[in-house]
Order: structure tokens, then C-alpha cells, then sequence
């Protein structure tokens, strides 16, 4: 069926309004890139399936014929792979969820059964529904900042299987809550959760979709009667809050298939179909998406099959698709077939096909972007000995704080060692104080944030003179000078030469400031053929620059 029958067949139906997207009404904006592979144990694949704020992974390695150890928090950025172990009779670990406290969520196969786990980083995995009888399938599908996470699972009754959601605390270990004929989908930043109502209220028994708020009563949005029925992978925080999925509908799109992937935007009342790049009506998965509802990770099955690693950014009221192989830089050893998530300054996770040793292996990726963080330094040189305030600068917000670490390994700069990041902020300021140098010199700061470090070079300069001050010496007749440099002296002191306009005032040829200090005094003689009540000029020079003033002789 034509893309052209579907706004037909949702008309038809009438029930919600179903926004298409237009071709080329707006561009993406995405950043530049650096890919990271996920190792795991040697050469066996990997896949990466959430990431978090410091683009730390977690996700799923295959062990190899030791079925005991698992590595669910991946490196690639800045890590390594972490491996653990699990009790006997555990395997198939895997994790969906990570939050940036590092506590991961997910499934395990334990005693034949997928069950939903979760895992503090270097702390005990843990069954979150080992009490529960007659429960044959478990699986945590997404945790919060505040260490909430949410699941799912299947229980066999008296009248059959019914599929559970619950909430689980991570402080607790334990589940808070619990829902009966609703499947999870995700969880975001505010404990909402998304899930699919599996008994529909509405009168055609159209697919509807569950939003489970942190306290009061779940309420249902009824899909567009195209919606066959709804799979719901992420909601986001802010920006109106969007819940992102899969629907299977009627119509067959040119991959053959009957998949495609949503978002609804619940402040609009949007249901928007999520087509490829370039507007092809392919089948499409949404699988993540970011805090501020604004980008979703997922792929995109074009008409020969070919899987495609797929992001999507809103601009200008559409989602705008773009092949994830478009955004990082030409690697013939790269095949991305699917985008897992993207966290709240654009990182990508996902996973797809890498050459290594003459073969194809399926392997993690993140991908941070290139200028994630920036330092800005104040206009103009910085003299040596002189504070100054630079600003760090984020290409994107976080709802939360956040710690950055500061390092140089010179001795010339002095800083605090982090400083914080306000939510919702994309800078923060610090004073960095320098030291005095004989020459210009190139020192190196560090902005470490996660397992990820960028480099600003400052360039400090020798000081310049600043100032000349006189005081008279009351009935002496003379009078005492002070040379003040702007910044500090290098190690090597700074020698200022003194001149006067009048022979009868004598000053010294030179006063030297000692290393590490700003100021030098002088004393200033007046002979006995001075002439009272004339003006005197004093000048002391230093490097390029001068300065003068005057006194009146007594």
C-alpha cells in the first residue's frame, strides 16, 4: 500500500490524528563524532544496549565457553570492560539500563528462565523477582537517576498468564510497585513509566498506550486505529514527554513489513510515524530516546533487507532521519546495524558488524561526540602571576549536576581540582591562578568527565609593567617610587629602567622586582640646584612598554 493510503486509512478510523512527516522541510543537526568499539572477552561479540551521562556502556558480551562471567559495564570511551561473575546455574547476562550512578539493570538466564536483574557496579547482581511463584519470564528494562528502574513479567494464574509491570527500587532492593495487564516499555527521570495497556478501554479495542505517573493513577492514550498494536522502548523527561516504540499496523510498507517505528508526544496529543532517511517508507525501530524527547536511537530496514543503525532528531515539527554511518567517519570495517541509545549530550550507543582478524564480528559501539566539552578562556594574553576565569562549556544540557575533574600537570597553574556543572546549565567558571614566567610558556589543562579528557593549551606571558607610583617624602624633599608590574615576576626577576626629565632629581638606572613578586620601591633624590615648584617626570621602562608620571619638587 502507498504512503499516500495511510493518512486514508487513518481518517477512516478517526479516532486520533496521525502526523506524517515531509521530506525536506529541515536538516538534523548533529555533532562530529569519535566511534569507540566495545570489547568484551577477546575476539566474542559484543552489543551495546544503553548508555549513560559520562557515555559509560551497558550491554550484553558473549563469555566464550565460560558461562560464569558476564561483563555488563563496558568501556570504549575512556573504560574498560569489567568482568564479573555469576552464581552457578546463572548465564546469558545481559543489560538494558544504566543510570550514572553505574547501577544497571536487565535479564539473566537463571534455571532456564530469562529474569529480571539488577546491579549495583562492583556490587552483587540481584533477582528481582526470585519471590515471585510461577513466573516463567522477568525482564528490567530501564532505570532512573534516582535508581528507580521498571519491569516486567509473566505469571501463570488460575484463569492463565498474566503480564505484570513493576517498579523496583535500587535503595531497597525491592519491588514498590505493581500493575497487572500492562507491558513496560521504559521508565524516565520523573518515575513516569510508559507500557502497553493489554486490556484496551476505548470501545474498538484499538491499541492504547499506558502512562504510569510516580504517584496517582495510570491514564491511556488510544493509538491511531493504523496501530495493530504498540511496543513501547523509552519515554523521555522534558519537552512534553515522549514515548517512543514499535507499532505493527495493517499497512505493508516497501520493506515487506508491517513494523514501524513512534513517537507520541503526550503535552501535543502527537502520534508521528518515524520514517528512514530521506523519507523512505521503510520499516523502522525506535529504541531510545533522550531526555529532552528531542532524539531517538533506533535502525531502519530498507526493501533488500539491509539493516541500518538509525537516529532521529525533532526539528521543526518532524523527526528527522538520519544513517548513524553519516555521522561518524568513513570505516570500511564498520557495517551499524543498530543505534541502542543517546544520552543528554548526544552519545550514541549501538552495535553492529566490525572486521577483525579477517572476519565479521558483532561488536558495541559508543560514539561521543567530538567537542562534547570545551574550555573558553578570558579575551586577551594572560600574564603570568594574574587569576583568571575560564568556562567550561558543554555542546548540551544535563537535568543534573555534574562533577568535572580538572587536571594540569604544570606547576605554573594552580585550580580547584572539580568544579560542578548546575542542571540544566551548559557552563560553569572557575579562577585559575598563575604563576610569574620568564618567557612565554605553553601549559596544559584537563577536563576529565567520565572516562573522557579534553585539552585546552593556555598560553602564559612574561608580565608587563603596569604602573608607576610616587609619594612625596614630606618636608625630605625627595621621594620614595614603587614599579608594579601586572602579573608577577619569572624566576629571573624583572629588571625596570628608571629615567628622570631633570638631572637635579636622580633616580636609580634599574630597580629589580624579585621573582614571584609584582612590586619594586625606589628612592628618589633631590639636589640642591633643584628648583622648587617644578614638575618632574619619571619614566620606567620594562620589555616593550613604559610608563611615566610626575611630582613637584619642594
Amino acid at each position: 500500500m502507498q504512503r499516500s493510503k495511510w493518512k486514508t486509512l487513518a481518517f477512516t478510523f478517526g479516532l486520533s490524528a496521525l502526523a506524517l512527516t515531509l521530506p525536506g522541510l529541515a536538516l538534523a543537526d548533529w555533532p562530529g563524532y569519535t566511534v569507540y568499539p566495545i570489547n568484551g572477552f577477546g575476539s566474542n561479540p559484543t552489543q551495546a544496549f544503553a548508555v549513560n551521562a559520562f557515555s559509560q556502556i551497558a550491554g550484553m558480551a558473549q563469555p566464550g565457553s565460560n558461562t560464569q562471567i558476564f561483563a555488563g559495564l563496558f568501556g570504549g570511551a575512556g573504560y574498560t570492560s569489567q568482568v564479573s561473575y555469576v552464581p552457578i546455574g546463572w548465564k546469558s547476562v545481559e543489560f538494558n539500563g544504566i543510570n550514572d550512578s553505574i547501577y544497571m539493570v536487565g535479564q539473566a538466564n537463571i534455571s532456564g528462565h530469562p529474569t529480571a536483574i539488577g546491579c549495583q557496579y562492583s556490587g552483587n547482581i540481584v533477582n528481582m523477582t526470585g519471590d515471585l511463584p510461577y513466573t516463567f519470564f522477568s525482564q528490567a528494562l530501564g532505570v532512573n537517576n534516582s535508581g528507580i528502574a521498571v519491569g516486567t513479567y509473566n505469571q501463570e494464574g488460575g484463569k492463565g498468564s498474566v503480564t505484570h509491570t513493576f517498579r523496583w527500587s535500587s535503595i531497597s532492593n525491592s519491588r514498590t510497585a505493581d500493575w497487572a495487564n500492562v507491558m513496560a516499555g521504559g521508565i524516565n527521570e520523573l518515575g513516569t513509566i510508559t507500557a502497553t495497556n493489554l486490556i484496551p478501554t476505548n470501545y474498538y479495542h484499538l491499541a492504547e498506550l499506558a502512562f504510569i505517573p510516580a504517584n496517582g493513577a495510570p491514564t491511556v492514550k488510544t493509538a491511531p486505529g493504523d496501530y495493530m498494536y504498540i511496543y513501547p522502548s523509552g519515554i523521555s523527561t522534558f519537552g512534553g514527554v515522549t514515548a517512543i516504540g514499535q507499532t505493527y499496523t495493517q499497512i505493508e510498507n516497501n520493506s515487506g513489513s508491517h513494523m514501524e517505528g513512534y513517537a507520541y508526544n503526550l503535552a501535543a496529543d502527537q502520534w508521528q510515524v518515524l520514517d528512514g532517511p530521506n523519507s523512505p517508507y521503510y520499516e523502522t525501530h525506535a529504541v531510545g530516546v533522550d531526555v529532552w524527547g528531542t532524539r531517538i536511537a533506533g535502525s531502519t530496514v530498507d526493501s533488500n533487507g539491509i539493516q541500518s543503525a538509525t537516529v532521529w532528531e525533532y526539528k521543526n515539527g518532524q523527526w528527522v532521519a538520519t544513517y548513524v554511518s553519516d555521522l561518524f567517519p568513513i570505516d570500511s570495517n564498520w557495517k551499524y546495524i543498530m543505534a541502542t541509545g543517546i544520552n543528554t549530550y548526544g552519545a550514541i550507543s549501538g552495535w553492529g558488524q566490525h572486521y577483525e582478524n579477517g572476519q565479521w564480528i558483532e561488536r558495541g559501539f559508543v560514539a561521543t561526540p567530538k567537542a562534547q566539552f570545551k574550555m573558553v578562556l578570558p579575551e586577551g594574553p594572560i600574564f603570568g602571576g594574574l587569576a583568571v576565569n575560564p568556562t567550561v562549556r558543554a555542546n548540551g544540557q544535563n537535568p543534573f549536576n555534574v562533577n568535572l575533574n580538572l587536571s594540569t600537570s604544570s606547576p605554573l597553574i594552580h585550580m580547584p581540582r572539580q568544579i560542578q556543572m548546575p542542571g540544566f546549565t551548559t557552563a560553569a567558571q572557575f579562577e585559575m591562578d598563575t604563576r610569574g614566567v620568564d618567557a612565554v610558556t605553553t601549559a596544559n589543562v584537563t577536563v576529565r568527565f567520565g572516562g573522557l579528557d579534553y585539552t585546552q593549551p593556555v598560553t602564559i606571558r612574561p608580565a608587563i609593567l603596569g604602573s608607576l607610583a610616587i609619594r612625596q617624602n614630606g618636608d625630605e624633599g625627595g621621594a620614595m617610587g614603587a614599579v608594579t608590574l601586572r602579573g608577577t615576576a619569572g624566576p629571573s626577576g624583572a629588571t625596570v629602567a628608571l629615567t628622570s626629565s631633570d638631572p637635579s632629581v636622580v633616580v636609580p638606572a634599574t630597580v629589580t622586582i624579585e621573582g614571584g613578586n609584582a612590586t619594586a620601591n625606589f628612592r628618589i633624590s633631590v639636589g640642591r640646584r633643584a628648583t622648587s615648584g617644578k614638575v618632574v617626570t619619571i619614566t620606567a621602562s620594562y620589555c616593550d612598554g613604559s610608563v611615566s608620571q610626575q611630582f613637584t619638587i619642594k
